[in-house]
C-alpha cells in the first residue's frame, strides 16, 4: 500500500510502519519502466519532525501522483463482512428464502 497510495491502509501515523530500532523505512518497487521509493523518516532522527519522500523515477512527486503509476484493490480482513448464520440469522435467512421462493412462484399469502 505504501507504494501505491503513499500511506497504509491501517494506520495513519507513518511512524508505526518504521521497524523499532530503526530511523528510517524505505520501499522501492518496479513496476514496468517506472521506479517507484518511498521513504518514511521517523520524528527526531534527524533533529526535525518526521517527514516522508515520495520519488518515482528519481523525481520528487506527491502522494496523490502514485494512483496514476501503481492501481490497486485492497481487501483487508477488517474490510469484509463475514456472515454470522447462527441462530436469529438463520431464521431470517429461512424468511427471506421462502419469501423470495414465493415471489418467484407468483404465490401470495
Amino acid at each position: 500500500m505504501l507504494l501505491a497510495w503513499g500511506r497504509s491502509h491501517r494506520t495513519t501515523a507513518d511512524g508505526e510502519l518504521i521497524r523499532w530500532a530503526t530511523d528510517v523505512a524505505r520501499v522501492e518497487g518496479t513496476l514496468g519502466r517506472e521506479v517507484v521509493e518511498v521513504a518514511v523518516v521517523r520524528a527526531g532522527a534527524t533533529g526535525a519532525g518526521g517527514r516522508k519522500r515520495i520519488r518515482v523515477n528519481g523525481v520528487g512527486r506527491r502522494a496523490t501522483t502514485l494512483a496514476a503509476v501503481l492501481r490497486v484493490v485492497v481487501f483487508a480482513p477488517e474490510e469484509i463482512v463475514v456472515a454470522d448464520l447462527t441462530g436469529v440469522a438463520i431464521q431470517d435467512f429461512e424468511i427471506a428464502r421462502s419469501v423470495w421462493r414465493r415471489l418467484q412462484s407468483g404465490v401470495r399469502r
